[in-house]
């Protein structure tokens, strides 16, 4: 059975929505809305098409977009300095150049100077420049419950070249070298670190090639948890009986309640502020319908907000946004 034959689509919508926004500032703003490397992004106001440039996928804030090149551009230049350095008896510029375009490994406004190698000149045109990459794990997670102490770490860190060869790359805390490397093509440090701490502190590991490198910053938070459940009876002096969740402030939390008329509770670190919407999974609003208090416990100060009134209820979500 045929169903459709000939059938020809005519939009003047795009076909996914992410790619149209308002304007370049927009676009680099974006927090939540997930792309691929390689994905292409216009803007209006610019008038302009952006391609993306990511290691990671999963996290917009790692995300670069670059003005997307006219491809006919970068073949006419390519195959302008291919006929010089084929004609050429030095292969060489003969005068000093600064390019109106991106192209390639060059920026707009970059300066080839006089003399320069034509040969280099096509690399630069055919080879974009990428920064080393740097993949790490860690023996102990990188948020700790507040009030406790981290005893030991060990640190397992690839550096791998992309394009340009490595000097040197280098695992370091407070400016102070823990472990090094120097392997052109990169390498691993394995490292111990044996010092307790239980304070926020921050390991950096960077790699030098000549160029931009790369940097990653391997950052251990101890933060107070949050606490969620249900209470038999509207007084809360202590979190024994809720689940406890070591994350890190989330200004969107997810809970799934199980309750036979009791009261729910959801509670964290009271200087997050306050919540400003609490939605059931039908989407409906329920701020008013949970009473916030402040209490102190364990010496640390949280926001609790605990049901009206008793509730039942079987796996029913809700969304507590602050």
């Amino acid at each position: 059975m045929q169903i459709i034959d000939n059938f020809e689509s005519s939009f003047k919508k795009f076909l996914d929505a992410r790619q149209s926004w308002n304007n370049y500032g927009e676009l680099t703003s974006n927090e939540n809305i997930l792309m691929p490397n390689g994905f292409k992004a216009y803007c209006r106001e610019e008038d302009k098409w952006y391609r993306l440039f990511t290691e990671d996928e999963d996290d917009p804030s790692k995300y670069i977009w670059k003005e997307e090149s006219n491809i006919d551009e970068v073949a006419a230049v390519a195959s302008a300095a291919l006929a010089l350095a084929q004609e050429s008896s030095n292969s060489t510029t003969t005068e000093d150049i600064t390019a109106n375009i991106e192209v390639g490994g060059i920026s707009e406004g970059d300066t080839i100077q006089q003399g320069k190698n034509l040969t280099e000149v096509l690399k630069q045109i055919l080879i974009k420049y990428f920064p080393p990459k740097i993949v790490y794990t860690t023996s102990e997670s990188l948020v700790q419950k507040k009030g406790t102490s981290i005893n030991l770490v060990d640190f397992d860190i690839t550096i791998t070249k992309t394009i340009e060869n490595l000097n040197s790359y280098i695992l370091s805390l407070n400016d102070n070298a823990l472990a090094s490397g120097s392997n052109a093509n990169g390498g691993e440090l394995i490292y111990t670190y044996s010092t307790p701490f239980s304070t926020n502190t921050t390991f950096t590991v960077s790699a030098n090639d000549g160029k931009d490198g790369a940097t990653e910053n391997i950052k251990f938070e101890f933060v107070n948890p949050y606490y969620y459940g249900k209470i038999s009876e509207n007084d809360l002096n202590d979190f024994t009986d809720l689940t406890e969740e070591v994350i890190k402030k989330n200004t969107s939390k997810k809970v799934s309640y199980t309750a036979t008329a009791e009261y729910l509770v959801f509670a964290y670190d009271a200087s997050y502020g306050n919540l400003t919407s609490i939605k059931d999974k039908n989407n409906f609003e329920n701020l008013s319908a949970f009473i916030k208090t402040t209490k102190i416990i364990g010496g640390e100060t949280y926001n609790v907000y605990i049901s009206a009134d008793k509730i039942t209820c079987s796996n029913f979500e809700y969304t507590f946004k602050i």
